[in-house]
């Protein structure tokens, strides 16, 4: 059963904040061995979104070129949409991106 997580998009302020705080070469990960949740980065000229092992995203489930697009999908996202990651065989909840750590990021 799915937990409720809350479902508010995290709107476009938000989502431009982190699109340039990872411009400047941060990214927003948890870095401890093995399974590290989802992240954020910047990294050959792409934001990319994905599970992280190990420190490294290794397959990005998401990849934007222009950071507008990255803008326009990170604002529509919620706790809610990032709680579970397509294909990922770990727990929903588990070390995702949310509200709170976007927050957090760019302060």
């Amino acid at each position: 059963m799915k937990t409720q997580y809350d479902q508010s998009p995290y709107g476009k302020d938000l989502a431009e904040k982190v699109a340039d705080k990872l411009l400047t070469g941060e990214q927003l990960m948890y870095r401890h061995r093995d399974y590290c949740g989802t992240g954020l980065q910047f990294y050959e000229n792409n934001f990319e979104y994905g599970e992280v092992h190990d420190c490294v995203i290794w397959e990005p489930v998401h990849r934007f070129a222009a950071k507008e697009d990255f803008v326009k999908w990170l604002a529509q996202q919620s706790d809610h949409s990032m709680a579970w990651v397509e294909g990922s065989r770990f727990s929903p909840g588990n070390q995702t991106i949310n509200r709170d750590r976007l927050e957090k990021f760019v302060k």
